[in-house]
């Protein structure tokens, strides 16, 4: 077996953002996997993470307070906001964390 496949077993849990996080950083889950504790498997170079029957796999990143969403972890808690206020915040958030250049290209309808 080669060292970039040996992984780390940590406990973790989902939280109440679908985000776990591990050593500052942060690694979406599917908004439904809310609260459900899991293990996240630190491999050399990336991250499995499964909780109860979701899993994702993310590059794993090493800059501090860094933040990995997914595309469809994004649109699954779009889709999961309530109300027509939630949904363009949620939307608003997405945009902020995507960089300024979002927001100035006009990509949230105002």
């Amino acid at each position: 077996m080669k060292p970039a496949d040996l992984a780390l077993r940590i406990p973790v849990s989902v939280g109440p953002t679908a985000y776990v996080v591990h050593d500052t950083h942060l690694y979406s889950m599917p908004p439904d996997a809310i609260g459900i504790p899991g293990t996240l498997f630190l491999y050399q170079h990336r991250v499995r993470i499964v909780a109860g029957r979701f899993s994702a796999f993310h590059l794993r990143l090493f800059e501090r307070n860094a933040k990995s969403t997914l595309p469809e972890h994004r649109t699954e808690a779009v889709a999961k906001a309530s109300g027509k206020r939630g949904k363009r915040y949620l939307m608003r958030e997405h945009l902020v964390d995507l960089g300024a250049s979002a927001l100035h290209r006009g990509a949230f309808g105002r």
